[in-house]
């Protein structure tokens, strides 16, 4: 009995010990990798507003922030570029015709084309960026999410805040258009403002 009660005695204190020390390796010091997709539309000039005297009108900046789980970085990659490659020539193919209907109307705001135009001038310009990092599971992912949406994809400021935390990054560019390409080259010349 006093063997049994010495026994508990040493190994309930180890065994506490060893739970405690795999919790801690588990959560502050195992690193885990995820993906972001961060997609940035850039500052958009309102297409009615070139021919119709209102003065240059802009969209502001957006960026979208979504989670993605992959195995490795080139299953990554190709997936995202495989994915933006397809979007954009359906893109091209069902709505590049009403955006040349619209530019066709003198580009005004009540041409019965109007909405679709809309539609494509802002989705052909979006870019597609991959964010690759690494942290402990002690992080806050919908923290880092929150925080990319408001950082956007100015890199000086994600390096800065990357460092701040700690985290290892890779930002990876999978889709940038061609705008020289398309019509949009028909409303002002093809460049379009960026931050």
């Amino acid at each position: 009995m006093k063997q049994k009660k010495m026994f508990l005695c040493i190994a309930l204190p180890i065994a506490i010990l060893c739970v405690v020390a795999f919790g801690y390796k588990y959560y502050c010091c195992d690193m885990v990798t995820e993906y972001f997709q961060v997609t940035y539309y850039p500052q958009i000039v309102k297409l009615y507003s070139v021919n119709w005297g209102y003065g240059r009108e802009y969209y502001d900046p957006e960026v979208k922030v979504s989670i993605k789980n992959y195995e490795n970085d080139s299953i990554a990659f190709s997936t995202e570029y495989g994915k933006a490659k397809e979007y954009y020539e359906s893109l091209r193919e069902f709505s590049e015709d009403n955006f040349l209907k619209f530019v066709n109307d003198d580009m005004s705001p009540n041409s019965q084309h109007y909405g679709e135009a809309m539609f494509y001038n802002k989705e052909i310009q979006k870019e597609i960026f991959l964010i690759k990092f690494e942290h402990t599971r002690m992080y806050d992912v919908k923290k880092l999410l929150g925080d990319i949406k408001k950082i956007g994809i100015d890199s000086s400021k994600l390096e800065e805040y990357m460092k701040k935390n700690k985290i290892k990054y890779d930002f990876t560019p999978v889709w940038t258009p061609d705008l020289e390409d398309t019509p949009i080259s028909l409303t002002y010349g093809g460049r379009r403002n960026r931050l």
